[in-house]
């Protein structure tokens, strides 16, 4: 990539929205993603990209409301969340399943 071209990226907690039909964004993305999970909707009919980076406490309603705001049809990616000893790896992937689901 070179200086000329643009990456977003969200911090722990943060989301955020990229419009491929109009921004000059070529990436989206996180990292440090142990017990947290990071999350990437895409909808290639809107041209929508959105990646948001759960942990504990930061998977409600709103904040998947949020990931896939305008995006009828999305693809959805999840990464992240290892096996630690307190199983919040766990609680925070069946969280946002969970609220996928609804």
């Amino acid at each position: 990539m070179s200086y000329a071209e643009k990456a977003v990226v969200v911090l722990q907690g943060e989301t955020a929205t990229i419009n491929t039909k109009e921004d000059d964004a070529i990436a989206i993305g996180s990292e440090d993603a142990t017990t947290c999970v990071v999350a990437v909707a895409e909808c290639s009919e809107e041209g929508l990209i959105s990646c948001a980076h759960f942990d504990q406490g930061t998977v409600t309603e709103l904040a998947v409301r949020r990931l896939l705001n305008g995006m009828p049809n999305a693809n959805i990616y999840l990464c992240g969340a290892y096996s630690d000893a307190k199983g919040t790896g766990h609680k925070v992937a069946s969280a946002l399943v969970m609220n996928l689901h609804q």
